[in-house]
């Protein structure tokens, strides 16, 4: 009986310890599974930079301030020409840093660099009341929310403060100077057109583009009524109805609407005739000239 005892806790031991060793290995494996791995080089995205070709793995942006030591910001006080005046004796300064200390150094005032004293001072000053709405004293429109009412007002300030320090373009806006660099400087296209597969730089633009494979014409000319697929299309077509004429012949100064009239004008002095008829032989200088006289030819032969 003592044997039989024995063995019966030999054999549930023994099966204890297999369960136990199956729960370990499947956590184990859990654990494993669970813990994030590094991504490779190969499923980070490879940028070109346009200075050395260098393929990065990191972000351009990034490779632009660590190898060509290029900031692609500046300071909020930083603006290229002299923005900043002096409204006791008119002195100008690129740096509101500068401006500042001219005024505490030469006129002996008190002046809050801190951007956001500033703000609340100009809150307090154009909030209605007790109530939570800003009137803006250039245009008295009213805002309820204050960023909306600071975005605003810049305008009619007109200090651009964002200044991108690759081609030296200023901007009111942060975001404004932060889609610039990614859409010109970067050359990042992020809306791809599912038709033609054509990237484009913002929306809007993908938008526009698809009015073509749409045949969309939401731009209408007032005068006439007619639609056009492409804003760019409608501000051509209004010219002809305006008596602008800022394109000029430079050999015969006439003047034409459209930049393109005036270099196929330009033919008729240099007697370029690039455009052949193939029934008779017949040359013009133009386009329209030789659609017209093929159209007569045609029917002759």
């Amino acid at each position: 009986s003592k044997n039989i005892r024995y063995r019966r806790i030999f054999l549930q031991t023994t099966q204890e310890l297999k369960i136990f060793s199956r729960c370990r290995q499947s956590t184990e494996d859990l654990s494993t599974n669970l813990t994030p791995q590094p991504p490779s080089h190969e499923q980070l995205p490879a940028e070109t930079c346009n200075q050395c070709d260098t393929t990065c793995i990191h972000t351009l942006k990034t490779h632009l301030r660590v190898v060509h030591s290029q900031k692609l910001r500046r300071r909020k006080s930083e603006i290229t020409g002299k923005a900043f005046q002096c409204n006791i004796c008119n002195k100008a300064y690129t740096k509101k840093h500068d401006l500042n200390r001219h005024l505490q150094g030469k006129h002996n005032q008190k002046i809050s660099t801190n951007s956001k004293t500033q703000n609340t001072s100009i809150l307090a000053q154009c909030r209605e009341g007790n109530s939570k709405t800003f009137k803006c004293d250039f245009c008295l429109k009213v805002f309820n929310k204050s960023s909306n009412f600071l975005r605003h007002r810049s305008m009619h300030t007109n200090i651009k403060a964002f200044c991108c320090n690759l081609c030296g373009k200023n901007f009111r806006l942060n975001m404004s100077l932060t889609r610039h660099i990614s859409e010109v400087h970067e050359g990042v296209r992020k809306f791809k057109c599912d038709i033609c597969e054509k990237q484009f730089k913002n929306k809007w633009s993908l938008d526009e583009h698809s009015n073509i494979h749409l045949d969309r014409r939401p731009y209408v000319c007032d005068v006439c009524g007619k639609a056009f697929k492409q804003k760019a299309s409608l501000y051509i077509h209004t010219q002809y109805h305006s008596n602008q004429h800022s394109f000029e012949c430079n050999i015969c100064h006439q003047k034409f609407h459209r930049k393109h009239n005036v270099k196929l004008h330009i033919l008729s002095h240099t007697q370029q005739k690039r455009f052949n008829c193939e029934s008779c032989g017949a040359q013009f200088g133009t386009k329209k000239g030789w659609i017209r006289h093929c159209g007569k030819c045609q029917k002759k032969h």
